[in-house]
């Protein structure tokens, strides 16, 4: 029989998140896509079920929505709020259609379904293109310098139009989604702006952070990169070893892409530079070979299932995933960058599907509601991977996955090395184990 212990930290560390797709998951431009997919298909009762299926509390009980600023990727356009060339006192600022029509309608059927607070954050793909070098909204331009400041004020005109318009406060915001990504992806032609850390470090310092701090939003949790692992520690070192800027700091957005091939040092590297400081993965999702959707495959639930495990043991405070729905074809796409998503919506027949995505995330998003403390696990067996906590009722939460194509025993001993119990977990199983202390 194989042992799984626990041990106590000294200091816990606390989950500030739930899972929410793009919460512990996320809500980015799916918004729209997600009310035009369901809002022309389905009666209201539909409608009603799928966003409670996501955020209510028989459901996943998503409690944290990414919101992107604009227009990105899985948008039907490319779109900034101010596309007026030179406006640099932003007279021309608004939200647009898909944030009125799409966007806000269904993060405020969120909050409704759902009794606890939902944290919503936002995150920009790219500045207006007379902002940037290369006059173009995608390409490998950068934030022109004179534009540090009218960039600044970008963002607090979205703070001020987004907190009016939904009635509620925001919780965060990054300062631009994957920095370095034209760079990055030979060809990548969607919104981006290169912006080096040194130049992410001086616009926090001296033109957003003091912006901030004139007015009611430096009470928003600002999270620096918001990337996948590769650049993750040249960005922290620089942004967070500088006093002016590290002030304004509270966290680093992490991205999930290339997590199988970039190992987790990093990630315990950037929260040993400043543990004040929380670690939350803002974006994933899976990109197939061939057809981006694949109806039931339960390999993709695992490996989400493997890296979310994998990051929350390496100091990650939640997990986000990209997309809530997407089409059969894994789009809508303006870029065709078509992808999968725990729920497939076809509209042609009228139905949506679940995939092991879903359920994937839900194990974490149910059982480790916010406020959980986490507790470090280890079991001698290479086959099962663990995670836990200890939720805010006392309750110890094991989440254990078995990717073997054999059955496993194991007992769990808690931190005095007392034996609690043991349990026999099936061949390509995950699931969820809890008792009171």
């Amino acid at each position: 029989m194989d042992i799984l212990m626990l041990q106590m930290l000294k200091q816990p560390l606390e989950l500030i998140q739930r899972f929410n797709d793009r919460l512990f998951l996320d809500l980015e431009e799916p918004l729209p896509m997600l009310q035009q997919l369901i809002s022309n298909i389905y009666p209201k009762k539909a409608q009603d079920n799928l966003i409670k299926m996501y955020f209510g509390p028989q459901g996943s009980r998503y409690n944290i929505i990414r919101v992107n600023m604009a227009g990105c990727d899985f948008s039907v356009r490319g779109y900034s709020y101010d596309d007026v060339d030179g406006d640099v006192d932003l007279v021309y600022f608004n939200l647009t259609e898909e944030d009125y029509n799409y966007k806000i309608p269904v993060i405020k059927h969120a909050i409704e379904v759902n009794p606890e607070e939902i944290y919503v954050f936002g995150s920009p793909w790219a500045p207006p293109s007379w902002m940037k070098t290369n006059g173009e909204i995608g390409g490998q331009g950068q934030l022109l310098k004179e534009m540090w400041q009218p960039w600044a004020n970008y963002f607090i005109k979205f703070f001020e139009m987004y907190e009016s318009s939904l009635g509620v406060q925001l919780w965060g915001f990054t300062p631009l989604n994957e920095p370095l990504v034209s760079l990055n992806i030979t060809g990548f032609t969607g919104p981006n702006c290169v912006f080096w850390p040194e130049d992410m470090r001086d616009w926090i310092a001296t033109v957003l952070g003091p912006k901030l701090e004139e007015t009611e939003y430096d009470r928003l949790k600002l999270m620096i990169y918001d990337f996948n692992r590769l650049y993750l520690e040249d960005y922290a070192e620089t942004i967070l070893s500088d006093p002016d800027a590290n002030q304004y700091v509270d966290g680093t957005a992490v991205h999930w892409y290339d997590d199988d091939v970039l190992g987790p040092e990093g990630l315990d590297n950037v929260h040993n530079m400043d543990p004040s400081k929380f670690i939350l993965y803002t974006e994933a999702c899976v990109v197939g070979t061939g057809t981006p959707v694949t109806l039931g495959a339960w390999d993709r639930g695992e490996q989400y299932v493997n890296d979310v495990i994998e990051d929350i043991n390496h100091w990650s405070t939640g997990w986000v995933d990209w997309n809530i729905v997407l089409d059969p074809n894994g789009g809508p796409n303006w870029l065709n960058n078509f992808v999968d998503a725990p729920i497939i919506v076809n509209a042609t027949a009228d139905e949506f599907y679940i995939q092991p995505l879903y359920y994937a995330l839900s194990l974490f998003s149910r059982n480790v509601p916010r406020g959980s403390v986490y507790v470090f696990s280890d079991v001698d067996n290479d086959n099962l991977k663990t995670t836990a906590f200890v939720n805010p009722d006392g309750e110890v939460v094991l989440i254990v996955a078995n990717f073997s194509d054999e059955e496993h025993t194991f007992g769990v001993l808690n931190e005095n090395g007392i034996y609690v119990f043991k349990y026999t977990i099936e061949a390509r199983t995950w699931l969820a184990l809890s008792y009171t202390i």
